[in-house]
């Protein structure tokens, strides 16, 4: 019945929220749902359970024609398309993927703020997982020859869904333009354009304050783009941080910076000093791609620079990449365009 099944799954969550509360040590709970009707509701909430990674049997029941001996006959069937979800979705790497650190100029050798920085960059990429995020969290330094110190940083990097709206990529791709959306992203395309309306057209001292209010208001509809500094920053400890001064005077302070629009200007600035990446781990498709088709941990900037140019390559083979409009031409100039530092 309607009502029964809205209630079905706050039911189950009630249910096992009480039983973990008086047995914490149990954490294999198997979700049965049975319904004869599957409404829309009933259908999202159930896929929420398994795209959260709990253990859920769907089930609908028919009733079959005839009875045994004035029985009525039911069958219960698997609803297995539940369990289709495809999350995968086309973005160009090079400016989805949004980039932040946690950096510093410290001593060579300095082991203890080394861990500090891989810890707060290992613990953020676990939350960033959980969210079915894609991307990656690497540990470099730099050397600053001639001097005793040098630069290093653990740092996240994350998808930004919005990353078609952004400013930045109207000089990178202007073809993306003719992209059609739908749904969740042009539901926010709409609000956002007229907030940005006022920013566009000549910059000028009379409309100087105008454009960077109208910007800021356009930004707020695409939180999630600073997902990446947002994460690092939850798992800094300055108590930690303080103690680590004390140990190493000629340490700078930490720094979290979120300046970064895409991964493209990350690496235009980074790639123009040595990048000495020591440690290096993907997540979600990325992982996935190199897995099944790289098989390579990238030690430098170029060979990242590679990596990111292959995973760029392979999400250009997916259905929703390239309106069907576009010429071979444009195709072929759409695979090729790179920042020119590359």
């Amino acid at each position: 019945m309607p009502a029964p099944e809205r209630q079905a799954i706050q039911e189950l969550l009630a249910y096992s929220t009480s039983i973990k509360m008086q047995a914490p040590y149990v954490n294999d709970f198997m979700f049965v749902i049975v319904a004869r009707q599957w409404d829309t509701l009933l259908e999202h909430a159930t896929r929420a359970l398994i795209m959260d990674g709990k253990h859920v049997l769907p089930l609908q029941v028919f009733e079959l024609e005839g009875s045994v001996h004035g029985a009525r006959q039911f069958a219960l069937h698997i609803r297995r398309d539940l369990f289709e979800v495809n999350l995968v979705q086309f973005f160009d790497p090079w400016h989805a993927l949004v980039p932040a650190e946690i950096c510093v100029y410290r001593p060579r050798f300095s082991f203890h703020v080394d861990n500090y920085l891989r810890d707060v960059s290992r613990a953020a990429m676990y939350d960033a997982m959980k969210l079915h995020q894609t991307g990656f969290a690497f540990f470099w330094t730099s050397p600053d020859h001639g001097s005793p110190t040098e630069f290093a940083s653990g740092t996240l990097v994350t998808v930004n869904q919005h990353w078609r709206e952004g400013e930045s990529l109207d000089g990178w791709y202007p073809r993306f333009l003719k992209a059609k959306l739908s749904g969740f992203h042009e539901l926010h395309r709409a609000p956002t354009n007229r907030n940005r309306r006022p920013a566009k057209g000549p910059e000028s001292d009379e409309r100087l304050l105008e454009q960077a209010f109208a910007s800021e208001r356009a930004s707020h509809a695409y939180k999630q783009s600073a997902l990446s500094y947002e994460l690092l920053e939850r798992y800094r400890n300055r108590d930690t941080e303080n103690k680590l001064w004390q140990q190493t005077p000629a340490a700078r302070d930490v720094e979290v910076s979120g300046r970064y629009f895409h991964l493209s200007m990350f690496m235009e600035e980074n790639l123009s000093r040595p990048m000495i990446i020591r440690r290096f781990a993907a997540f979600g498709e990325l992982a996935d791609f190199m897995h099944e088709h790289y098989r390579r941990i990238p030690s430098n900037a170029s060979q990242l620079a590679d990596l990111i140019d292959r995973f760029k390559d392979f999400k250009m083979e997916h259905p929703d990449a390239l309106p069907d409009e576009w010429s071979d031409e444009e195709l072929e100039a759409m695979r090729s365009e790179r920042p020119e530092l590359f």
